[in-house]
């Protein structure tokens, strides 16, 4: 777990050298419900803290005393006249739900509350997630901080016990949401679509099902890699075969093996693709409706990507269009083949996740591609690294000593830059 730093009064850094880890464990010794309260425990003392803007008079269990330099250093400011305060937090849902305990979360069942901020429930009802119309129900729902913190989940819930928490401030993160969640889903559906209509190759007529769709497939990841020249646009997504649609079943779900970068960048070749087939059959509307979504899911990147931090109101208003493109044009896809009895096109938990990110965009102008967590996954495979050069007995402590050596080191010789 890190903390992301962000100053009013200086300029923004570059991702890697302004987020530093606060509890560093090893998974494999952790106890649920158990190993993690402590380490929280320590990190709501350090906060105070920050939040007064002094250092304390004990350690973060009363009991302790301190000493040395601690001592010296108790009841005097720690940044001058300047104060830290919590202003949200964010990660990966099944993350966020297992820590906060969450009642609202992908677990409900059919019916039951889908999320933490607003009235979406999990199919079933008016305040179905999958309303995206303008104004859906759901949104005019916002869930109440007393009514969390009152619950028996918020008692056991480590994290509850911020300075500052408020369940409104735990905000969805894209990158999970969208390139690991709504893109796969999509993509899967797609390449599965495209494989059966033979969009790359000419089918024999002998053989399996899986046979037949690994041909396309082939076929298809050379294209990709043209594409990818002609565009260029490098990514690291391995060949297409059916294990990575992760297929087994012929009228299964299909649903692509992929990072989120690579994601993003198979995305936008399948716009293209989609494009070309419904220009080969330009009267077809079904081919139309499927480019137009895969367009806008494509779309929504690219603006995203190309924004400040602070989105302007036409980057809003392209940012809309593209949500309600893709969105809305998935579902009416997802209805057809349910119709027609196949498992194409799922509406999955995860699509209001993107949905609210975009939601809360529209809300504060605040670009969601801001605080996405690609870097941090990034920190992590650095940090299991340093970990590896730590003994057993002091991992925890030495790789976090180690880490912040590297981060101050860094931040120091950008300032004298």
């Amino acid at each position: 777990m890190c903390v992301h730093f962000y100053s009013p009064i200086g300029t923004e850094r570059r991702t890697e050298r302004c987020k530093m880890p606060s509890i560093i464990r090893n998974a494999v010794d952790a106890i649920k419900g158990v190993t993690d309260r402590p380490l929280w425990a320590a990190k709501c003392w350090s906060w105070r803290c920050l939040a007064a803007n002094k250092y304390p008079r004990t350690g973060h269990e009363p009991s302790v005393k301190l000493t040395g330099w601690r001592k010296r250093m108790a009841g005097k400011p720690i940044l001058g006249d300047f104060h830290v305060a919590y202003v949200g937090l964010t990660g990966d849902w099944m993350w966020t739900a297992d820590t906060l305990n969450l009642q609202q979360s992908y677990k409900a069942a059919p019916g039951g509350p889908l999320c933490h901020k607003c009235g979406a429930t999990y199919f079933g009802g008016h305040m179905n997630f999958t309303n995206f119309a303008e104004g859906a129900p759901h949104w005019g729902v916002v869930r109440s901080n007393a009514a969390y913190m009152a619950s028996g989940a918020a008692a056991v819930s480590p994290a509850s016990g911020l300075p500052g928490f408020h369940i409104q401030s735990v905000e969805p993160e894209l990158m999970h949401g969208g390139p690991l969640g709504f893109n796969l889903t999509a993509a899967g559906s797609v390449l599965k679509e495209l494989g059966d209509e033979m969009a790359w190759a000419i089918a024999p007529d002998t053989g399996t099902w899986f046979e037949r769709l690994g041909l396309q497939l082939t076929a298809a990841s050379a294209a990709f890699k043209t594409w990818q020249a002609v565009k260029r646009r490098r990514c690291s997504q391995p060949r297409f075969t059916v294990r990575r649609l992760t297929l087994s079943l012929v009228n299964g779900m299909p649903t692509l093996k992929a990072k989120a970068y690579n994601s993003i960048v198979v995305c936008e070749w399948l716009a293209d693709e989609c494009k070309a087939a419904f220009e080969r059959h330009p009267s077809n509307s079904y081919f139309r409706d499927r480019a137009a979504m895969m367009w806008g899911l494509s779309e929504f990147y690219r603006i995203l990507r190309q924004s400040n931090r602070w989105m302007l109101e036409d980057d809003l208003a392209s940012l809309k269009v593209a949500r309600d493109t893709a969105l809305c044009l998935f579902r009416k896809l997802s209805a057809m083949a349910a119709d027609e009895g196949t498992q194409l096109y799922p509406c999955r938990p995860k699509m209001h996740v993107f949905d609210e990110c975009h939601h809360i965009a529209q809300e504060s102008g605040l670009n969601p591609a801001a605080d996405w967590t690609f870097q941090d996954e990034d920190n992590m495979r650095i940090m299991i690294l340093i970990a590896q050069s730590c003994h057993g007995s002091t991992l925890e402590p030495n790789s976090l000593e180690k880490w912040c050596v590297q981060f101050f080191n860094e931040s120091d010789s950008e300032d004298s830059e």
